[in-house]
């Protein structure tokens, strides 16, 4: 009867465990996504005129380098230059996304949780092997 109740006490809280869980990561990931849609918007809305800025700069760039070089050239350096700038800018925006965390708390009580388990089964297991050597060594001597 002590075991049904002890279990039925262990899957309670266990469920419960997992209940506040999840609670934490509903919380943390609606948090998160609305930072990152909110980003993606201005991102999405800040785009467009950014790219037809940088078409009439660069053309503008072309016609007073055409003055001093060739057509070609010209055109050739600006591309050099947009192509060097985006990958600074394509580095920087990797490093940034690389440096954010996602649901740092749900992961440290996640794993906070697995420490706290494991620790308990260890406890348990070695509870049992002390009780196995005892139970062994009562049958070996009582015969």
């Amino acid at each position: 009867m002590a075991v049904i109740k002890s279990m039925r006490g262990l899957l309670e809280s266990l469920s419960l465990l997992f209940e506040q869980h999840l609670k934490l990561l509903q919380k943390e990931l609606s948090e998160d996504l609305q930072k990152l849609l909110g980003s993606f918007l201005v991102l999405l809305l800040c785009l467009l005129p950014l790219i037809f800025g940088c078409v009439f700069v660069n053309i503008s760039l072309v016609f007073v380098l055409k003055l001093a070089m060739p057509t070609w050239a010209a055109l050739l350096l600006v591309g050099l230059l947009d192509f060097a700038l985006g990958g600074i800018g394509i580095v920087w925006a990797v490093r940034r996304l690389e440096s954010m965390k996602f649901m740092p708390e749900t992961v440290k009580e996640l794993f906070v949780t697995r420490q706290v388990i494991f620790q308990e089964l260890k406890q348990a297991e070695q509870g049992a092997s002390v009780g196995e050597e005892t139970t062994s060594k009562l049958d070996d001597s009582g015969t």
